[in-house]
């Protein structure tokens, strides 16, 4: 009787009921109810599928089916001899030269004009030389995809310079001729850097530089590695000078034209990791052992002291305005590793990736008042992408588990409004988003079981979706 007990109980730990079971099916596509992938704020305005396997967007080349798929307009059979659409060249009145060509072939390419609204394919005899345009006949360029949609530059017989826009025909005149153009702003046309010494511990750089108009060399040598410190503004190269004992690091910065450097800052520091447009803040990680372990243009990984700190200065008024521990960056690590993130003139971000999987957690800090500001949320925060909104992103987890997440953080109000999030799990993943303006944005969910392997993905495999968002200041 004991026997038979155990081997029932083994039974019903290994049998499962079939709501138990793990769901092979795919996820319906596309999604039957999409307004629930979005927050409450968010309204659908429109809806458009589109396909991750078009080519910049345009078309896909079936070629088992000999078929071409162009976006928005349909699907036309492949002519008589044709192989492969290697690209496509769009046109006014509804038509497009195609490049028909197989990379793995020898043959050279062929050429055809296809008109999208009678399907009629016309092979021409060589490469397009000529394209008629609402702004005259132009040369025909392999870089250029569209002659619909773009600007183009156009020189008239007496070197004038005109910026033509190609949907309407209008011509804006340019300022003057390149050649003609002033360059007291920025006047290098050419700069090279070599090392010398690069095996010994005193490294120099050997700087040149040609003046695009007068066409003259300019030559000068930094105490320095010409690997510079990653921050650089326009006109400086920003390096470290290290005692010879290596307990302290100067940070200069030298003017590109002349070479003339000032000191920045002197102390234990190991490395530059943010400047202020305006080369008045800088955010430096200093030492905390007497010992420079970084020297300047270092191969590898940056190493930090036990007790090592970011700084965030303020060069002009020599006042150090934060102080926070800094780590090594290390995957997995759950210490604090901050990097700061610009977002206006006066706020910034210091952002940290911790624990596993890796979230983002990120404070704001007002450079001018002092104060920071710690969010109560974690998440990637982006850049402003208008007004103080900056799109937020990453894994969410609730009971439902982990999913696919894009918000929008106002960086003032601390406002936090939920886009879209979508379960990383099954089939769906976010893709692409872009603001429209007036409160408007662009989603795309992609749908992949492929990937889960449940069968294969279809042609149009991205659905876009127009929304509108209720938040102050969009």
């Amino acid at each position: 009787m004991r026997l038979l007990t155990l081997i029932a109980l083994t039974l019903s730990l290994v049998t499962l009921p079939p709501a138990a079971a793990q769901d092979t099916s795919p996820a319906p596509w596309p999604p039957e109810n999409p307004q629930a992938l979005f927050g409450p704020e968010v309204e659908i305005i429109s809806t458009e599928m589109g396909s991750s396997q078009f080519v910049n967007g345009i078309f896909y080349s079936d070629d088992e089916a000999r078929v071409l798929h162009i976006w928005s307009w349909g699907v036309y059979p492949f002519p008589y001899g044709f192989i492969k659409a290697a690209a496509l060249y769009e046109l006014p009145d509804n038509r497009y030269y195609i490049k028909d060509y197989d990379w793995d072939d020898d043959e050279a390419p062929a050429w055809w004009l296809l008109d999208l609204k009678t399907a009629e394919w016309l092979k021409l005899r060589d490469q397009p030389q000529q394209v008629q345009t609402r702004c005259g006949s132009i040369p025909f360029n392999e870089d250029q995809r569209s002659y619909v949609e773009s600007r183009v530059m156009i020189v008239g017989s007496n070197r004038e310079i005109y910026f033509c826009d190609l949907a309407s025909g209008i011509r804006t005149p340019a300022a003057r001729p390149p050649g003609d153009a002033p360059f007291e702003a920025n006047p290098i046309s050419v700069i090279e850097f070599q090392e010398s010494n690069s095996d010994t511990p005193q490294v120099n750089c050997e700087v040149r530089w040609q003046h695009a108009d007068s066409l003259q060399w300019t030559m000068y040598t930094l105490p320095s590695s010409c690997q510079f410190e990653r921050t650089v503004d326009d006109d400086h190269f920003y390096y470290r000078t290290v005692s010879s004992d290596r307990t302290t690091a100067r940070l200069m910065a030298a003017d590109k034209l002349t070479g003339e450097s000032r000191l920045v800052y002197a102390g234990e520091i190991e490395a530059m990791d943010w400047l202020s447009p305006d080369a008045r803040y800088a955010a430096l990680v200093i030492g905390s052992d007497n010992y420079i372990d970084n020297l300047p243009g270092q191969r590898g990984g940056i190493y930090f002291s036990e007790g090592a700190e970011l700084w965030l200065i303020d060069l002009v008024d020599d006042r150090i305005l934060l102080k926070t521990p800094a780590y090594e960056c290390i995957s997995l690590s759950p210490l604090w590793c901050p990097w700061v993130k610009p977002l206006t003139d006066d706020l910034v971000a210091l952002r940290t990736s911790v624990g596993y999987p890796v979230v983002d957690l990120f404070s704001l800090f007002s450079l001018s008042q002092g104060t920071m500001t710690a969010s109560d949320i974690d998440g990637r925060l982006g850049s402003l992408f208008t007004g103080d909104w900056a799109f937020l992103y990453g894994a969410a987890q609730d009971e439902s588990g982990t999913a696919d997440e894009m918000d929008i953080y106002n960086v003032t109000t601390l406002q936090r409004v939920d886009l879209a999030a979508v379960a990383t799990e099954p089939d769906y993943s976010l893709s692409h988003f872009i603001y429209l303006g007036d409160g408007y944005f662009r989603i795309s969910i992609r749908y992949d079981i492929e990937w889960t392997g449940k069968g294969e993905n279809p042609l149009y495999d991205v659905v876009a979706y127009r929304i509108r968002v209720n938040a102050p200041g969009l």
